[in-house]
């Protein structure tokens, strides 16, 4: 029932996410009541499918409901549909990439090494840009990270700082022990 939570609440969330801008980057106090509200937004979610699932004649007109009975919970904890998609999304985003980045600490690295040899390579400027881009391309490749989204070094380091919060909430929500 937590991945037919999971699936009810990112089918929710995704349009809220994509509709979201990037003018606005996640905060540290946003991050810190995500990792608040997560357990609670899960549990109402799951329960909605519970109730959606026996309902009588549930459906679309149930699923609307739950969907205006979403933003009413989620307005009680101050958060917008919207906001807290882009938050959770980046948040969760953005945790993998960090736990990627911890399995693979030596490929990290020497990535980072070899760029730093390029900073202070006597290379053009214009060709030193071009040599990182490629070594930073490789690294988001040899990652298994997406290049199509851009990173936001200010918001990586928010989630930085709660990986280990973030980091247990999704590994609660696939059902796997630390």
């Amino acid at each position: 029932s937590a991945c037919i939570a999971a699936l009810a609440l990112f089918a929710l969330l995704v349009p809220a996410a994509v509709a979201e801008t990037k003018e606005k980057p996640l905060t540290d106090k946003e991050v810190a009541k995500l990792v608040t509200d997560w357990p609670a937004v899960v549990d109402w979610v799951d329960k909605k499918g519970k109730q959606i699932e026996s309902a009588p004649g549930g459906g679309i007109s149930t699923a609307f409901m739950a969907d205006q009975e979403f933003k009413s919970f989620m307005a009680k904890r101050g958060w917008t549909i919207e906001r807290f998609g882009y938050v959770s999304g980046t948040a969760f985003f953005l945790t993998g990439v960090i736990a990627i980045e911890k399995q693979n600490p030596d490929t990290i690295k020497q990535f980072d090494e070899a760029i730093a040899q390029v900073k202070a390579s006597d290379a053009p400027a214009d060709q030193k840009a071009e040599t990182i881009k490629q070594l930073e391309d490789a690294k988001k490749a040899m990652l298994a990270i997406s290049s199509d989204k851009e990173i936001n070094q200010d918001e990586l380091k928010i989630v930085r700082g709660r990986f280990d919060a973030l980091y247990k909430l999704a590994q609660d929500l696939n059902g796997q022990e630390e």
